[in-house]
């Protein structure tokens, strides 16, 4: 019969299992000795970068990648008569360093998400996002503390910092006198009310920092819902404007259309640079303010007499030669309803709208705020945020005319897609019909 294996058999199966069980604990054990490669925070960050619905990332992706003034001289030859190079006199990463301190002036605070999503996402990585801050910081132009959610109570209600926190960012006082040197603004005004901190000031309290990361959230989605319109002209955006003695609104975010003609440079944030309102476009304001339900609703009834008395006296037309949109944004639908009730009361035919943070308000759409849903707060009725108020002699809002609705701009992003781009709002609105 020869000789049996030793592998066969109930015995030689249990042996052979043991083996089994012995190597994978060997080559367990070889793994453990080996040197572990540290994991970095750009690691971390770079597992999570794109949150973006599908949909808007696709409509993100068809913009062409951005374009630096470096990189827009088509003349300048890359070597002359005798065969030497010819450098560019200036740098792409000087270019990106000012957009970054221009953008954190803009919207007070930020973290490395938000930054990539708004200036690098379709040419860089977060690799060169988080460098790039690192290098602000460490010129001190940027002021940075741990992000709110990421901070450690310690045994004294300290806080006490952490290597793997989420760290935001902010424009420093140095940033700004930076800014002013080289003439980066080409608006003076604009200069004058961008927010900047002492680097060596005391960081802002965790629960200042959730409400003006809110905030940011909203000024970033309005602008880069604004920079993928292609019929948008100009976008202004301020944090903590400060339009009266008695008054400092979250943020005002003011918008220019031209629906004739689409801009040339869709991949740009089209800044407010100085240039009067032209006789072809239209200018839309908003003016945000975020309850997070720290303050008594007495303090936003004053807030909301406020908005009434500026309008009645003229205070928002000597400032912006308009009318202002109130924007609020709550936290939950309940107290939403009971604000839009005391709004009204407040100021009866009054223009104000109402929205909440979730998909059920200013997220119900893959397209960010711009294209969020909005409550009048006076009628309960949904209104656009691109469309302007109609009102009698009384003042009072009687109706609001949308100028670009949310049909429309997935219409338009359907003839994108087929690489049909058209020349003008009204060109789409009729194909449609």
């Amino acid at each position: 019969m020869g000789i049996r294996k030793a592998t066969t058999g109930r015995r030689g199966k249990r042996l052979s299992e043991a083996a089994r069980e012995g190597e994978q604990a060997l080559e367990s054990r070889q793994r453990e000795r080996r040197p572990r490669r540290k994991q970095g925070a750009f690691s971390s960050w770079q597992r999570r970068y794109r949150h973006g619905h599908p949909d808007a990332e696709q409509a993100s992706e068809m913009l062409p990648p951005r374009v630096y003034e470096a990189e827009k001289n088509p003349d300048l030859p890359r070597h002359d008569g005798l065969g030497l190079p010819v450098p560019r006199g200036i740098s792409v990463k000087h270019e990106r360093l000012m957009e970054v301190l221009r953008f954190l002036g803009r919207i007070y605070v930020a973290d490395t998400e938000t930054v990539y999503r708004m200036l690098y996402s379709r040419r860089y990585s977060v690799m060169t996002t988080y460098r790039d801050l690192e290098t602000l910081a460490a010129q001190r132009l940027v002021w940075v503390t741990n992000a709110p959610s990421m901070v450690k109570r310690g045994a004294n209600n300290n806080n006490s910092s952490t290597s793997s926190a989420r760290l935001v960012f902010g424009l420093s006082t140095a940033g700004k006198k930076l800014l002013s040197e080289f003439h980066v603004e080409p608006d003076e005004r604009s200069l004058e009310l961008l927010v900047a901190r002492d680097v060596r000031a005391k960081p802002p309290k965790p629960d200042h920092l959730d409400h003006d990361l809110q905030v940011t959230w909203w000024c970033a989605s309005m602008v880069e819902g604004l920079r993928l319109l292609p019929w948008c002209t100009t976008v202004y955006c301020q944090t903590e404007f400060r339009s009266a003695k008695k008054q400092r609104v979250d943020a005002v975010v003011v918008a220019r259309f031209d629906f004739d003609a689409p801009r040339r440079e869709t991949q740009m944030i089209p800044w407010f640079d100085g240039t009067p309102l032209q006789p072809n476009e239209v200018e839309l304001r908003w003016a945000l303010e975020l309850d997070n339900s720290t303050e008594s609703v007495n303090v936003l009834i004053d807030k909301f007499c406020t908005y009434r008395d500026l309008h009645y006296s003229g205070g928002y037309h000597r400032i912006f030669n308009g009318d202002l949109m109130l924007v609020l944004i709550v936290q939950n639908a309940r107290r939403a309803s009971y604000l839009a009730a005391e709004f009204k009361r407040a100021w009866p035919g009054g223009w104000g709208l109402v929205s909440t943070p979730d998909e059920f308000g200013a997220n119900s759409t893959p397209y960010g705020a711009l294209w969020g849903k909005y409550v009048d707060m006076g009628t309960g009725s949904e209104v656009p945020l691109i469309a302007e108020l109609t009102r009698d002699s009384g003042r009072r809002v009687t109706s609001y005319t949308p100028l670009m609705t949310y049909p429309l701009w997935l219409a338009y992003l359907e003839r994108l897609k087929q690489g049909r781009s058209p020349a003008s709002l009204y060109e789409l609105a009729e194909e449609g019909r």
